[in-house]
């Protein structure tokens, strides 16, 4: 399996993690301090930065599916993937499409999200 396709799988786990509102989940892809990077602010958290019952409360949300997922810089220690997903109510309806770079640093555990700067 190539380094691509490693952090990918990655990548996956976190979606598959979000989906299942799953934070002892979604921690075994991150690491902490996370920036995030979004309405032209930046910001540090010591731990994820999504709640998820105030996320499902205000918007209705049920899952994401990504829509596109690539890496499109890498070293052998960071990675930029590029993604963009589709988030959805339990009807199926459309809430929003997010675009989204994701930074991944190569940790003794495996490559792991750093950073988010979103859209």
């Amino acid at each position: 399996m190539g380094v691509d396709q490693e952090i990918l799988e990655v990548v996956d786990e976190y979606l598959a993690a979000f989906n299942a509102c799953d934070l002892p989940r979604l921690e075994k892809v991150l690491k902490c301090p996370l920036a995030l990077i979004g309405n032209g602010e930046v910001s540090i958290s010591e731990r994820y930065f999504i709640d998820f019952d105030k996320f499902i409360a205000a918007t209705g949300w049920d899952h994401s599916k990504w829509d596109d997922r690539r890496v499109v810089q890498m070293s052998d220690k960071t990675a930029h993937v590029a993604a963009k997903a589709s988030r959805y109510r339990g009807d199926g309806s459309l809430i929003e499409v997010v675009e989204a770079l994701y930074v991944l640093t190569k940790q003794p555990g495996g490559w792991k999200f750093v950073g988010f700067s979103l859209l």
